[in-house]
């Protein structure tokens, strides 16, 4: 303990490291980069050398979620009711 009362204390200081792998397949990095870019697009793209450093890509395997959930759409709002309430209350939306 030093005059004012304080301890010296000796520490090494750890640096964190991460040990976590990924693997994340080329297809899908330039598929998401591009906006969603179907994989045929990505092979025009290649193919007339209209982007550098854009590698040989090989055909996705797993089908991309975002794009599964962007093709799927909702019915459409009737613009007439097939129903109507006759007093106050008999109709809540919830």
């Amino acid at each position: 303990m030093t005059v004012n009362r304080m301890f010296i204390v000796s520490a090494s200081v750890i640096i964190p490291k991460c040990l976590q792998v990924t693997k994340y397949e080329e297809s899908n990095l330039w598929h998401n980069r591009y906006a969603h870019l179907s994989i045929k697009g990505l092979k025009v793209l290649n193919k007339k050398h209209m982007v550098k450093g854009l590698p040989e890509l090989k055909d996705i395997e797993d089908k991309c979620t975002d794009c599964l959930s962007g093709k799927q759409h909702r019915e459409t709002i009737p613009k007439q009711a097939n129903w109507r309430a006759s007093q106050k209350l008999e109709l809540v939306h919830s």
